[in-house]
């Protein structure tokens, strides 16, 4: 519509999780693609982890799941931090124990669900 909204309905005929994603096309024949989103039975939020390039030591989350578990994994596969997180969620911050620079993996888990996410420790 002329006010950028639009809607869709979509009849789902089997159960699970679906994921979608949106190509939208300018005037001007450009082309961008929206982030994958997951509906249906089961689907979980994405969790927000940043910023990825880490100057402070911490990492904000901000997670509408529960997180029971956070593992901090360098990129050679060695583990610098697993912490019980007992179900929180909402926004908080992880202090993450000082290392060498590079690369570093954080894994989200929680009730039959897991996230990981790619970081950078300057």
């Amino acid at each position: 519509s002329s006010d950028g909204h639009y809607s869709y309905d979509h009849l789902i005929t089997r159960a699970g999780v679906l994921s979608y994603r949106l190509r939208m096309m300018a005037k001007d024949g450009r082309y961008y693609y929206s982030p994958v989103v997951r509906v249906g039975k089961g689907s979980i939020e994405k969790i927000n982890v940043y910023p990825t390039v880490v100057t402070t030591g911490v990492v904000n989350i901000n997670s509408p799941q529960a997180v029971e578990n956070i593992e901090v994994v360098s990129a050679n596969g060695e583990r610098v931090l697993l912490k019980n997180m007992n179900g929180q969620q909402g926004y908080f911050t992880l202090s993450i124990p000082t290392v060498t620079r590079g690369m570093y993996f954080i894994a989200l888990s929680g009730q039959n669900w897991k996230q990981t996410e790619r970081i950078i420790i300057q």
